[in-house]
């Protein structure tokens, strides 16, 4: 069976009850509908009346043979726990659904501590970022644009998807400041208001993002045109094939796609490793938190970076790569020997001064 009429019925129920009921948005739809498609398909369409403890375990084993990222899989558990939840208070379902059944659907207690552990990402280093930036040579609008957007993404650690819906009055450039309003576009997590920061983790990258404001502003762009506005694609006379954009126009980008594929093409122009944006996102945060001095700050820097909750910073993107940890260790561990030395000092201070006095009195 590759069709059940009555699932997708209440599949679209469900689709309503979580846009109108819990308010979400067109992305976290498509998650919950990956997550059944995938239920769906392990079942071949079975009935969602025909769920049980059983089905539950063999939906888990399931998922495990699928090896699935971490996180990937632990959302689609997730979700389809959720799911069973809400159908199980439905009309027809209510016989049909043992709540204690859905309870199955949970991540074993290792599985949530390899989650909370998180993966240790390799992410790059911000000279990885100064030699892809400084490989553009800004010969075209398109070269200045491209340039000032990675700067823009390793010193901001914002999404692609918000950068490139992002407009121009949405970033100061006396403050550095950057106002990412779903109402006004910006596509973020969840559509999450999120007032952040360009950070100065390199001063010529910032000067690269302030350049390229400046310039469009000249050249006759306006507060709501984007900030990183598509190429215009030109077509030479005579010639069916589109040729090589060397401009911009004021046309926003869908979504972070486009800036995914201008990140991979200049790092392989340059001969240079390639980073997916999402993880300049990582290094900016990284970057961010360790030049936080106190509680107070590092709560600034998960705020700044739309998170809720500081764990979430932390347990996501705090996790260092091996020669990074060690360095930062021993960094801490150097500052404990200075603070060892300064107290050994105060200690003697005393009889130091002692013995100057007694050195006046001869």
């Amino acid at each position: 069976m590759t069709y059940n009429s009555i699932n997708e019925q209440m599949k679209r129920k469900y689709e309503t009850y979580l846009t109108h009921s819990k308010g979400l948005g067109d992305d976290s739809i498509k998650v919950a509908r990956r997550a059944l498609a995938r239920y769906d398909a392990f079942t071949k369409h079975a009935d969602y009346k025909t769920f049980n403890a059983q089905k539950a375990i063999d939906f888990k084993v399931y998922l495990q043979a699928q090896k699935l990222a971490k996180t990937t899989h632990a959302n689609c558990i997730k979700q389809m726990k959720q799911f069973f939840e809400w159908l199980s208070w439905q009309p027809g379902y209510k016989s049909k659904i043992q709540r204690d059944a859905v309870d199955y659907l949970n991540l074993s207690h290792k599985e949530k501590q390899l989650l909370r552990t998180g993966k240790l990402e390799h992410i790059p280093t911000l000279e990885d970022v100064r030699q892809l930036v400084e490989s553009i040579q800004p010969l075209t609008e398109v070269d200045q644009r491209d340039r000032a957007l990675i700067s823009f993404l390793c010193l901001t650690g914002m999404r692609d998807s918000a950068v490139a819906t992002l407009s121009l009055k949405a970033f100061d450039a006396n403050t550095l400041l950057v106002d990412q309003n779903p109402e006004d576009g910006v596509k973020t997590k969840f559509t999450k208001r999120i007032y952040s920061k360009m950070f100065r983790f390199d001063e010529q990258m910032a000067q690269y993002v302030l350049d390229w404001v400046a310039y469009l502003y000249k050249r006759g762009f306006v507060g709501t045109d984007p900030m990183f506005p598509r190429s215009k694609n030109r077509k030479e006379e005579g010639n069916l094939s589109f040729q090589d954009a060397l401009e911009v126009e004021p046309v926003f980008w869908k979504d972070g796609t486009n800036i995914q594929r201008v990140v991979k093409q200049r790092a392989e122009e340059a001969g240079l490793k390639y980073f997916h944006p999402h993880l300049y996102r990582h290094l900016a945060i990284q970057l961010a938190i360790s030049k936080a001095q106190n509680g107070k700050e590092i709560k600034a820097v998960s705020q700044n970076f739309g998170h809720e909750e500081v764990a979430t910073t932390l347990n996501v993107y705090g996790n260092y790569q091996p020669a990074e940890l060690i360095s930062v260790l021993k960094n801490i561990d150097g500052r404990q020997k200075e603070v060892s030395v300064i107290e050994q000092l105060t200690q003697l201070l005393p009889s130091i001064v002692e013995q100057l006095k007694k050195g006046d009195n001869k």
